[in-house]
């Protein structure tokens, strides 16, 4: 096992300060954490030592700890912050931490703000692993998301455009806008969500992924939920339909309504003409005038909300009334 004086000690005696100090700019001597068990020592050498020599020479390189270093300076991280640097290096070459990761990684442990840890991240892989971020996805809120990264405002999220009065384009910023103008600009649980989400004239006719998109940037502006933000676009990076979570952000207690009857399905299909049909790339069933939507098949990704019209026709009513008469 190797001796934890570092490569870089002169034969003088030094503090532990100062070996902390020198540690934590190196991507293979720096602790695990500050509290490095025998274990994960003895685990961190097998994997250094298990690796390509060009691998080797970059984490025990004195030019590796040198730009280390100077990136550090760069943004005025102090010694506990650059540790995490070398840990980013280190992680990368045991394949542990893929670069699109590194500037979460950077941000989650130094605290810096989210566009610097993106910098940092593409400085850092660039002067020292030699290669370039393709993107940086990092964590925030979308309060903060707009702040430090403007262009997600016009960040189009629905193909539908939005009255207000005029037609404007569905993006992030005039969707909040519309939101606010509607709802109030006070803070609103799930309750209020879910009431723009499904009786607003601009939200009725939303795809279900449209829907869940406006539900996710409404619930990060309200409850301060982080999303996924790539730096490199910027854009907010929304789940695939099948990772959506189930009604994020939606009350059911607005979305639900009693399942029809067998008879009432029958009766609405039987008055539902085909010009009035029409299927969304994603199998969902829409009729037009009635706003009913039915999932076409078993597959449907979970977050994608079912509802249907709670309308009744007379005839449909008088069909109940003699069938719970002869029950």
């Amino acid at each position: 096992m190797p001796n934890q004086s570092h490569h870089h000690t002169a034969s003088s005696v030094i503090s532990p300060n100062d070996v902390y100090i020198v540690q934590s700019y190196s991507p293979m001597w720096v602790p695990t954490s500050p509290r490095e068990t025998e274990e994960e020592n003895a685990e961190r050498w097998r994997k250094f030592f298990a690796l390509s020599d060009s691998a080797k020479d970059i984490l025990a390189s004195e030019e590796t700890d040198k730009k280390i270093k100077e990136i550090s300076k760069q943004y005025s991280l102090s010694v506990e912050q650059a540790a995490y640097l070398s840990r980013a290096v280190r992680l990368f070459y045991f394949e542990e931490l893929p670069l699109e990761r590194f500037a979460a990684y950077i941000q989650e442990h130094t605290g810096v703000e989210a566009s610097v840890a993106a910098q940092i991240a593409q400085v850092l892989v660039r002067r020292v692993i030699r290669k370039e971020i393709v993107n940086a996805n990092v964590r925030m809120p979308l309060t903060a998301a707009l702040k430090q990264f403007p262009d997600i405002a016009i960040q189009r999220i629905t193909q539908q455009d939005i009255i207000m009065p005029e037609h404007v384009p569905g993006t992030v910023e005039n969707w909040l806008q519309n939101y606010r103008s509607v709802m109030g600009s006070r803070t609103h649980n799930a309750i209020d969500r879910g009431k723009y989400l499904f009786h607003n004239r601009n939200t009725k006719s939303l795809s279900p992924q449209e829907r869940q998109r406006v539900a996710m940037i409404l619930k990060s502006y309200d409850e301060k939920i982080p999303l996924v933000i790539n730096t490199a676009q910027p854009a907010i990076i929304f789940p695939a339909p099948q990772d959506i979570p189930h009604r994020e952000g939606i009350s059911s207690s607005v979305a639900h309504t009693p399942a029809p009857t067998s008879e009432r399905k029958a009766a609405n299909s039987s008055r539902t003409s085909p010009d009035k049909l029409s299927t969304t790339a994603t199998g969902a069933t829409r009729t037009g005038n009635r706003g009913t939507i039915k999932s076409a098949s078993p597959s449907t990704p979970m977050g994608y909300v079912r509802f249907s019209s709670p309308q009744v026709f007379a005839r449909e009513r008088s069909s109940d009334a003699k069938h719970n008469t002869t029950v």
